[in-house]
């Protein structure tokens, strides 16, 4: 515990003892353990906010890259629905039908 023996512990006991006396020290130890449990408790909660923040921030560059997709997306169906390209009409209704599944949300069946 702590790096700390049996006879440091046992020194530090025997101290306690002879500078607190026998009166004071139990509830010393009282509030030295709801010292350590707030301190515990303080550091969970800071922990915790540390983790809500790396997830938003998780979560905020996956919307970046789902963005992205999409942007690159729409280039891509923009590119195909041009008079430009050689395409054919079944080959361009076909990457349509994919572009709208790909867009529409799932559905839980």
């Amino acid at each position: 515990m702590f790096g700390i023996g049996l006879g440091e512990f046992i020194l530090m006991a025997v101290l306690a003892v002879i500078f607190l006396g026998p009166d004071k020290l139990p509830e010393t130890l009282v509030q030295v353990a709801k010292f350590f449990k707030s301190f515990k408790r303080n550091i969970d909660d800071a922990k915790q906010a540390i983790e809500d923040d790396i997830e938003l921030a998780d979560l905020t560059n996956f919307q970046d890259e789902v963005k992205d997709y999409t942007a690159k997306l729409e280039d891509f169906k923009d590119d195909i629905y041009s008079p430009k390209t050689d395409a054919s009409t079944k080959e361009a209704k076909a990457v349509k039908a994919i572009f709208d599944d790909v867009k529409k949300p799932k559905q839980d069946n």
